[in-house]
């Protein structure tokens, strides 16, 4: 609304004011006519005929964006599940109306990655372009700078799209929308990458804000020490306004829920949620779901977690896929560990039997004779998997054991990412109660390891578990990233990750969308 307006409905609000001129009832009715534009959900709604639906949350934060927005110098920053309608709100709708109602400024969107954040500007873009919509947008584009990733008006504003680390140098930006700026779970548990997004931030895209500029940063939380962490602590004489909103409402919730509550029960309600939290894992579940990440994997009690099992209580052979994952280290009577695992998965149930663990410090020579006397044991039928080191040495081992071990299934596996990423699924599959282990003497050391993961000081026997869980799971090869859509089963733990236009973005103008 234009400043006359604002006046206008205070006026009409106020009881000491009295009755309102005919004039003023004429522009009042003209005002509450075009209501539909005071906000990013409103104006939303209205273009696509009511097949965007603006859940309670998504009306509440596009109230406080429009109004702090029109403020000017508005920051602000919004945190909430992932598929709950984050990237539609902030990185369409937003510059959509913000170009509505303010034509000749700039917008800037930025997310992770250029594409991504050029796929959200050709949405922006096409929305104004639409014959259907040229009757209730005012907003007209300039035909010869139309480009997908920047794009003008005729009144002389325009959009910019731009990926994280990348040049933005010369152009400025009226409204600053940061959208999911974390790509995966790998590049989330990277210190590196934390400080690079933050050093980017403050010396490239900071720069671009003009005078009185907002900036808005809407993101789903994945490290305690990642950009919204570094802006509120580094930062905080911006002044942040901030509001988060976990999946199930906790003590003060910002909307007034129910301790317990769903956020959108109407897409994940309390028991999708709760299915959800035992997919992921607490780790996962407190940083994605909750908006609450923790420092460390460390502390969640994993080992006795582990359902202990005697030999008679395992499950017939036949009903087993079974395999022997190794992480050789060369080292006797001390440094590192060697460590083997046996483990199975029941074909019918899903669950994880873990049923003799090696973890031994021995020279190569006496390595290679537990590795064969396993193998010995096991029988041909126990493929055999081995982590691969980086480097031409570690190629070097595997084609050695490759002969070696001549005659049983063998590969070796080159795992790459760090390993609380590869480990998430087996320690979502632990805290689920899925993990079965028999009952040895090796019981007590593998719980006290996984009580101290990731920051003890060995991790042996989590790297095979890890290796293991997903080739028996998962199936999966190389470095694990949280977001691939292929279906699985209910008792497997997935891998979710980046979020695509295909799959949470696309398509919310043709039918109902969220």
């Amino acid at each position: 609304m234009t400043p006359d307006t604002d006046s206008i409905i205070q006026q009409y609000e106020s009881p000491q004011l009295g009755e309102l001129s005919h004039t003023d009832q004429q522009r009042l009715q003209a005002a509450l006519k075009e209501g539909w534009r005071l906000t990013p959900a409103t104006l939303a709604t209205k273009i696509t005929n009511g097949r965007w639906i603006a859940a309670r949350h998504l009306l509440y934060i596009s109230t406080i964006v429009a109004t702090e927005v029109a403020k000017g110098g508005a920051r602000i920053i919004l945190t909430m599940p992932f598929r709950h309608g984050k990237s539609e709100f902030l990185s369409i709708n937003t510059p959509i109306w913000f170009l509505e109602k303010w034509p000749e400024k700039y917008v800037m969107n930025i997310t992770y990655g250029l594409e991504l954040a050029t796929d959200f500007s050709l949405r922006v873009r096409d929305t104004f372009l639409d014959p259907d919509l040229q009757h209730l947008l005012r907003t007209r584009l300039n035909h010869r700078k139309m480009r997908a990733d920047r794009f003008l008006t005729t009144a002389g504003g325009g959009l910019t799209a731009a990926g994280i680390g990348g040049p933005i140098v010369g152009r400025g930006a009226d409204l600053m929308l940061i959208d999911d700026y974390i790509k995966n779970a790998e590049e989330a548990m990277s210190k590196g990458a934390h400080k690079k997004i933050f050093e980017w931030f403050k010396s490239t895209a900071y720069t671009r804000l003009e005078p009185n500029a907002s900036l808005i940063v809407l993101a789903t939380r994945w490290d305690f020490k990642d950009l919204i962490a570094l802006l509120q602590t580094e930062l905080p004489h911006e002044n942040w306004t901030t509001i988060n909103l976990p999946a199930i409402a906790e003590i003060n919730d910002p909307l007034g829920r129910e301790v317990g509550e769903a956020l959108w029960p109407e897409r994940y309600d309390e028991v999708a949620l709760e299915r959800i939290k035992k997919t992921l894992g607490s780790y996962w579940w407190a940083a994605e779901c909750q908006q609450n990440p923790k420092a460390s994997m460390s502390g969640a009690d994993l080992g006795s977690k582990l359902k202990i099992v005697s030999e008679s209580e395992l499950p017939p052979l036949a009903e087993l896929k079974t395999l022997r994952i190794w992480d050789l280290a060369a080292t006797e009577g001390g440094g590192d560990y060697t460590a083997g695992a046996k483990m199975a998965r029941q074909r019918d149930t899903g669950r994880i039997y873990i049923t003799d663990m090696q973890r031994k410090q021995k020279s190569p020579g006496n390595v290679k004779k537990m590795v064969n006397a396993c193998a010995e044991g096991d029988g041909h039928g126990v493929k055999i998997w081995m982590e691969q080191e980086p480097g031409s040495s570690g190629k070097t081992v595997i084609t050695d054991y490759e002969k070696f071990l001549k005659g049983y299934a063998f590969e070796g596996e080159k795992a790459t990412g760090p390993i609380e990423v590869r480990a998430s699924p087996l320690i979502a599959a632990i805290e689920a109660g899925n993990v079965y282990v028999m009952k040895a003497d090796w019981n007590e050391n593998l719980k006290d390891e996984l009580d101290g993961f990731p920051d003890a000081d060995n991790d042996d026997q989590v790297v095979v578990l890890a290796l293991g869980y997903n080739k028996l799971v998962l199936g999966v090869s190389g470095s694990l990233t949280w977001g691939r859509d292929a279906p699985l089963p209910d008792n497997v733990v997935p891998i979710r990750g980046t979020e695509t236009p295909e799959s949470d973005h696309a398509g919310p103008r043709r039918s109902l969308t969220w």
